[in-house]
């Protein structure tokens, strides 16, 4: 028949074998069989990731182990909220309807043409913070390895987005994913907003995972605000006060990473207590993951931000006239550049041959 036929065509085919590879063993999923140890125990470090809820609901308070599992990170965040097949239906109806509008659009086309078409950036940006702002963070921010070093591998979808601007003296400079900010332009605490619920407690640190000048594995904590009602910053209680970058000159960009947790409850965080001002750089010393895991049944991690820094001259005086210290300074000490003998009669070499022989003075 001719079903036959095909079938055998499609049999000798490369196209058959990708397709028979890739279809057969979803459908062998089905006949696995499942021992009394399925599924397996894990060990218990970081809770699973768990459904928005009302404040008064009970969580699923399960702790996840490890926080990579056979290469997948765990989620220690909120899960998206999903929506229906009718709602994505006409969401996917209305753009159709756009895109279907702006082909017959010859004004449209014409401004795209001649370069005057105005496009509402604040409209786009809105959209994309609603829409795919989250993802993108994530994925930069596992790039840069926020994850990694601040939770040990741990991952969350940034669900909140934050808006942090720093004052400048000429125009104000936004945190966005990984961009540079000089140490000058962020040496007064930024503004922070972010869309909260009514009656949502958060708590908002900033902290440096590569700028510790005696331990590569803890971090500089450079602000902390706990107990925010709302998204009013100021009605927080302020457990470390703000500390401008200070990366020290030879050791590059340093990250500065601000992390937004929602609060269960009231905490009082007495053991994150530091005096006001606190200009000891050891008892700034601080591991996010140490405090997450200290808290983790109390918070949620829902916003991240970050930018990078590297030294400048506003650097040496938060050493001098702030931190009261001396200035550290790193350099690079590689290997001498191997230089052959000097012979006397030099054939096809340039004439700046004999300045690689002239003794430094």
């Amino acid at each position: 028949s001719f079903l036959s036929i095909m079938a055998g065509v499609l049999h000798r085919s490369n196209f058959a074998r990708c397709f028979l590879a890739s279809y057969i063993p979803r459908c062998q999923l089905s006949y696995i069989e499942v021992g009394p140890d399925f599924p397996p125990k894990l060990p218990e470090t970081f809770r699973r990731n768990r459904p928005k809820a009302p404040a008064d609901a009970i969580f699923d308070r399960d702790v996840n182990p490890v926080n990579v599992i056979d290469g997948e990170a765990i989620d220690i965040g909120f899960r998206p909220a999903v929506r229906s097949r009718s709602e994505r239906m006409e969401t996917l109806k209305e753009r159709k309807s756009i895109i279907k509008q702006n082909l017959v659009n010859t004004g449209l086309e014409q401004a795209a043409r001649l370069r005057t078409l105005s496009i509402p950036l604040d409209e786009v940006k809105s959209d994309w913070c609603k829409s795919a702002a989250a993802r993108h963070t994530q994925i930069i921010a596992n790039h840069y390895g926020i994850y990694k070093h601040l939770f040990e591998g741990a991952t969350y979808l940034p669900l909140t987005h934050m808006n942090i601007q720093y004052s400048g003296h000429s125009e104000n400079t936004s945190v966005c994913r990984g961009n540079s900010i000089t140490p000058l332009t962020a040496f007064q605490s930024p503004s922070v907003s972010y869309e909260a619920t009514s009656d949502g407690i958060y708590t908002l640190i900033l902290t440096s995972p590569d700028g510790h000048l005696t331990d590569d594995n803890s971090e500089y904590l450079h602000w902390f605000i706990g107990n925010i009602s709302g998204s009013d910053i100021n009605s927080g209680d302020v457990y470390c006060d703000y500390l401008p970058p200070f990366p020290a000159k030879g050791t590059g960009f340093h990250r500065h990473v601000f992390i937004l947790y929602e609060q269960e409850r009231h905490l009082a965080y007495t053991e994150q207590q530091r005096q006001t001002p606190c200009l000891n750089l050891k008892k700034r010393t601080f591991k996010n993951v140490e405090f997450y895991r200290r808290y983790q049944n109390d918070i949620t991690p829902v916003g991240l931000s970050f930018f990078q820094s590297q030294w400048d001259e506003s650097v040496s005086n938060v050493f001098h006239n702030i931190l009261k210290m001396k200035e550290p300074v790193f350099e690079y000490e590689g290997e001498k550049l191997h230089v052959n003998p000097q012979v006397k009669w030099p054939h096809r070499e340039p004439i700046t041959y004999l300045d690689r022989y002239m003794e430094s003075t």
